[in-house]
């Protein structure tokens, strides 16, 4: 069988050297800038090489770099994002409230005081027992808490999540809860409490240095920075197996890398870090364009030389809406596949048994990116790297096109930049 390089290796420039990347297996080494071109060479003509350089040719070749011509690498691509939607968790996103205490610039909800009432709250326990009993393949629960403000409906919380442990523990499920919190209501009474009801993992968001961040989080008489970075301290002191991933809402113009860390270490202590993860989004309204990305190659440096745990998985994660076992209730008991719709245009509705009626067919698996006539992501060199639109991007482009389309403008600076993250975290 003869062999050919891989669709999907990536040769990019880095820091006066190359990085050698490959889609499929996400193995990569390094190259000097003087040498890059010979291996190059040598990886797109393996069979010219296989006995000169047998053993190099070994080697990239369990790596994915190089495959023999019969090998169908979209299908394994497909079947690599078959894997992470198909899994046994049941990941039950809730929205206990619409309201929040804070206005970020940046928002896309509508704030309003929208809350889960006590037939909604009712509702969701029997779907929890009812989803368990259905589904015999599920080993894990995972309860992921969303708002608006999810703190501003602590009792909800408290008690979906504490109906939700106990039955997880008489099924023998796991039982994992989350929540996506501002912080500024975390103090050390509700953080002993949520511990009770065993919640491990906290996404919380900064947005800049302390002068930059307290611009967008705002509060009346005090600094949100300062406050927010004290309580995670507590919860971390108060929780020693939670994680709590810190994520970095950078924009163009609060992005200062060390004014930023510096921040931070100042108020949290070193042997704190390790339960850290830190996440840096760019603010969806800003333009990649205007983003200085020699600052963000300092952020990385800076962050892994005060050995803060970094978040690659999320690099080639697929979006959780793709995932079977997957559901969003909304503040007003109603259920759809994605949080990001208002909750009036929620198609699911909780029957009273605990399953799900939904209004309109749900089209999220049927057309994919990975079907050649369907989706010019099929023949797109990032498609393992990238897996295409969302499940709510797909069914508005075909709604839209009849087909699935990029839904980048830029997809090679975005799509390397995230290769190169990846690998900075291992580098």
């Amino acid at each position: 069988m003869t062999m050919r390089p891989s669709k999907y290796n990536y040769y990019i420039p880095y820091k006066g050297k190359y990085l050698f990347f490959n889609g499929i297996s996400k193995k990569f080494f390094m190259v000097s800038n003087e040498h890059h071109k010979d291996i190059e060479h040598i990886i797109c003509h393996p069979e010219l090489y296989k006995k000169q350089y047998a053993s190099f040719i070994q080697k990239v070749s369990a790596a994915k770099f190089i495959v023999e011509d019969d090998v169908d690498e979209v299908k394994e691509a497909q079947e690599i994002f078959i894997s992470k939607r198909d899994t046994n968790v049941y990941k039950l996103m809730i929205l206990p409230t619409y309201a929040c205490n804070l206005s970020c610039w940046y928002c896309v909800q509508k704030h309003r005081n929208l809350r889960l009432s006590p037939h909604a709250v009712d509702l969701i326990k029997r779907h929890i027992h009812y989803y368990l009993d259905k589904h015999k393949d599920i080993s894990c629960l995972m309860l992921s808490w969303f708002g608006g403000e999810p703190l501003l409906a602590f009792d909800l919380i408290m008690d979906i999540s504490s109906y939700a442990q106990k039955v997880c523990k008489k099924n023998n499920v796991l039982f994992s809860n989350t929540i996506t919190t501002n912080a500024t209501l975390l103090d050390k009474d509700k953080i002993e409490a949520l511990k009770q009801v065993d919640m491990s993992f906290f996404q919380i968001t900064l947005d800049g240095c302390k002068e930059e961040h307290d611009k967008v989080k705002h509060l009346q008489g005090c600094s949100s920075y300062e406050l927010i970075l004290g309580n995670i301290k507590n919860l971390l002191e108060a929780i020693p197996q939670a994680t709590c991933s810190l994520r970095f809402n950078y924009t163009d113009k609060n992005m200062d890398p060390q004014e930023f860390l510096d921040g931070i270490n100042e108020r949290i202590p070193a042997t704190l870090r390790k339960n850290i993860i830190l996440s840096f989004k760019k603010v969806w309204q800003v333009d990649n364009g205007v983003i200085d990305h020699n600052k963000m190659d300092e952020l990385f440096e800076r962050a892994k030389s005060y050995h803060y745990r970094m978040d690659t998985a999320a690099n080639f994660a697929i979006c959780y809406v793709e995932c079977r076992h997957y559901n969003t209730v909304f503040p007003n008991g109603w259920v759809d596949k994605c949080d990001n719709v208002e909750p009036e245009m929620a198609r699911g509705r909780l029957k009273e048994d605990g399953s799900i009626l939904w209004g309109d067919e749900l089209a999220f698996w049927k057309h994919n990116s990975f079907v050649e006539n369907e989706s010019e992501c099929f023949a797109c060199k990032y498609l393992p790297v990238c897996n295409g639109p969302c499940p709510v991007e797909r069914d508005r482009m075909w709604h839209d096109f009849q087909e699935i389309k990029c839904r980048y403008s830029h997809p090679d600076g975005i799509c390397r930049e995230r290769i190169i993250r990846y690998c900075e975290s291992f580098l």
